[in-house]
């Protein structure tokens, strides 16, 4: 698998609103001193140390004064915030056209890194999906098999195993659907089958249902 390309993100504090403050005065900080590399942000240093001034002198007031400063605060954060934003995205943008001119992954997080903001985290994959219930299983129409099983919002498929019962075990046959009310056709009338079914999802783990056995009639 290629490796992620790297990406500063916006991660904003949200458990306390002076961390926010905290978090903004520390990229102003370094992106200051890693200006040789990122000349001209959107939000220069000088501009930026001037809302997170305001935004501490408007949190303050609303701490203090209670809800009739609440509304002054929001605001501000709102524009700290969305400088932060566009700093991000000018960061982003520098360090990709750094890559394409051969700086490797490596020392583009280290870059990303020295201008405060944290690196986006490529997502874990998924793990496996559990075992399928099949919740009803029937043959009211000639030479076909009918099963219903219960969905699963990360599933993006089914996969059913199915073969006649024989002594000895006869080989799986193997078909996707993309519904969980599943029809399968072109069976042996009279000829008992047993089946079974797993979610499809991106980890390639399939966990099969039990089996079920039925007479197609």
């Amino acid at each position: 698998m290629p490796a992620r390309l790297p990406l500063a993100c916006t991660k904003f504090p949200a458990q306390d609103q002076t961390n926010l403050a905290v978090y903004a005065q520390n990229i102003h900080d370094m992106i200051l001193a890693a200006i040789a590399t990122f000349p001209t942000p959107p939000i220069l240093p000088v501009a930026l140390q001037t809302l997170i001034d305001a935004y501490v002198a408007a949190l303050n007031a609303a701490l203090l004064l209670g809800k009739v400063n609440t509304s002054a605060k929001n605001a501000s954060m709102k524009s700290l915030k969305n400088a932060l934003r566009a700093d991000c995205s000018y960061v982003n943008q520098i360090v990709q056209d750094m890559i394409a001119s051969g700086t490797n992954y490596t020392d583009a997080e280290t870059l990303i890194l020295s201008t405060g903001y944290a690196l986006s985290i490529s997502p874990s994959p998924a793990g496996p999906l559990p075992s399928p219930v099949i919740l009803i299983f029937r043959s009211t129409v000639k030479t076909q098999l009918y099963l219903k099983v219960g969905s699963n919002r990360n599933s993006k498929g089914y996969q059913v195993n199915y073969r006649p019962v024989t002594t000895p075990a006869s080989d799986w046959s193997t078909q996707p659907f993309p519904s969980s009310r599943i029809t399968i056709d072109n069976l042996v009338s009279g000829t008992n089958y047993e089946a079974t079914v797993a979610y499809v999802g991106a980890n390639p783990t399939r966990n099969f249902s039990d089996s079920i056995f039925q007479v197609v009639i």
